[in-house]
């Protein structure tokens, strides 16, 4: 989505490990911020409450710096799973992820 925008229109990341690499992908949002996202393009991001507080915050700050860039072609949800851990949420998560990046659209 960041780097080659024109080869998805649906992401769904769940506990997106973004301290890897010094944080790269963080880095590779701002770096890529004149990168045109499709029209249309959804995006589903989450995390369990009760994983390390690295992990949400740094979910946060990529869900901010994505909202910043094209909010008209870029439909996004983010949600963090209550009472859930790393090896807990995904299941959850995706399901959840699935059904709102392919819901039928409301335009």
């Amino acid at each position: 989505m960041l780097t080659e925008p024109e080869l998805f229109k649906r992401y769904i990341a769940v506990s997106p490990s973004l301290w890897y690499a010094n944080r790269i992908a963080l880095t590779m949002a701002d770096d890529t911020a004149d990168t045109t996202i499709r029209s249309g393009t959804r995006a589903f991001f989450a995390a369990g409450a009760f994983e390390n507080s690295n992990m949400i915050d740094d979910l946060n700050e990529l869900v901010r710096k994505l909202r910043r860039r094209d909010p008209a072609k870029l439909q996004m949800s983010q949600q963090i799973f209550e009472k859930e851990r790393h090896n807990s949420v995904f299941p959850g998560a995706v399901t959840r992820g699935l059904l709102t990046v392919f819901a039928p659209s409301t335009n």
